[in-house]
C-alpha cells in the first residue's frame, strides 16, 4: 500500500507529492490535473494498482504539459503536434492520447486553425489562394476543411493585394528593360500564390506604371556599355552584343538604333 504523507504547492499549478510505501519514500512533481484525477490529499491510501496508474499517468502528463505549452505558444494543426511528438521521440502508439486530449480541451482544432491561417496569410502576409492552399496541403489539412475559407476570398480583395505587392515590387525594377521588369513582376506575383490569369490581367492594365518608372533608353545605354566591355575581344562582337541585349529584353528595333550610333 502507498500513503500520501506530504504535499507542497509549487509554481505554475504544480505540486510536490511525497508518497510512502513499506520499502521507500518517493516524491512526485505533479500537475493540478493529476492531483484532481487521483484525489491526492495527505493521508490518501493508494493500492498497488492505483500507484502504478499514478506513475503512468504522471509520466504521460509530464509529456502532455510540454505538448500543451508548445500548442499554446501559437495555434497549431494536427501535423505540427505530431511532428513535435516525433521530435520528442514519443511512440506512435501514444500520439492519439495527446491529440485526443488537446482536441477535448479545444486547444487543437484544425478547422479553427485553418480559418485563422487563411485569414492571416491573405490579409497580413499578402499571400494568394494558390500559395495558401499549397502550405495547407503541406500541413496535411484536408481540402474539405480549407475549401470553405479559400472560397470566401473575394476578387476585389485579390485585386487589392496584387496592387500592394505590385507597388512594392516597382522599387526593384529601375535598371531593367520594360519587358524583363514586367516578367519579373509577374513571376513575383505568381510565386506569392496568385493565378497567372489574375496576375497577367492586373499587370497588363498596370503596365503604364512600369513604363513611367523605367527610362528604357537610359537603361539600354548602360547595358550597351556593359556589353561592349564584355565582348570587346570577341570575334563576333556585334552579334554577341545584340544577343546580350536581346536577352536583357530590349526590342531589336531599339537595339538597332543604339548600334547605329556606334560602329562595332
Amino acid at each position: 500500500m502507498y500513503t500520501v504523507t506530504h504535499l507542497e504547492t509549487l509554481k505554475n499549478r504544480r505540486y510536490s507529492v511525497m508518497i510512502k510505501s513499506e520499502k521507500k519514500m518517493e516524491t512526485f512533481n505533479v500537475s493540478e490535473d493529476i492531483m484532481l484525477e487521483f484525489r491526492l490529499v495527505i493521508g490518501k491510501v493508494l493500492s498497488n494498482m492505483d500507484f502504478k496508474k499514478l506513475v503512468v499517468a504522471n509520466d504521460r502528463d509530464i509529456v502532455y504539459q510540454k505538448v500543451l505549452h508548445y500548442a499554446l505558444y501559437k495555434m497549431r494543426c494536427t501535423k505540427e503536434i505530431t511532428d513535435y511528438l516525433n521530435k520528442k521521440m514519443i511512440p506512435l502508439a501514444e500520439h492519439n492520447y495527446y491529440l485526443t486530449k488537446l482536441r477535448k480541451s479545444t486547444v487543437l482544432d484544425d478547422v479553427k486553425f485553418t480559418e485563422i491561417f487563411v485569414r492571416e496569410s491573405f490579409e497580413f502576409k499578402g499571400l494568394g489562394p494558390n500559395k495558401i492552399v499549397y502550405e495547407l496541403n503541406n500541413k496535411k489539412i484536408s481540402k474539405d476543411i480549407y475549401d470553405p475559407f479559400i472560397s470566401k476570398i473575394q476578387a476585389k480583395d485579390i485585386e487589392n493585394n496584387l496592387n500592394d505587392l505590385f507597388l512594392k515590387k516597382l522599387n526593384s525594377i529601375k535598371n531593367k528593360s520594360i519587358r524583363i521588369a514586367t516578367q519579373n513582376i509577374k513571376q513575383f506575383l505568381v510565386t506569392k500564390g496568385y493565378s497567372f490569369e489574375a496576375v497577367d490581367r492586373f499587370v497588363t492594365k498596370s503596365i503604364y506604371l512600369i513604363k513611367e518608372r523605367i527610362n528604357e533608353e537610359d537603361v539600354l545605354a548602360k547595358d550597351y556599355q556593359v556589353a561592349i566591355k564584355k565582348y570587346k575581344s570577341s570575334e563576333n562582337k556585334k552579334q554577341n552584343v545584340i544577343s546580350y541585349l536581346l536577352r536583357k529584353g530590349y526590342d531589336y528595333s531599339k537595339i538597332k538604333v543604339i548600334l547605329g550610333e556606334d560602329n562595332l
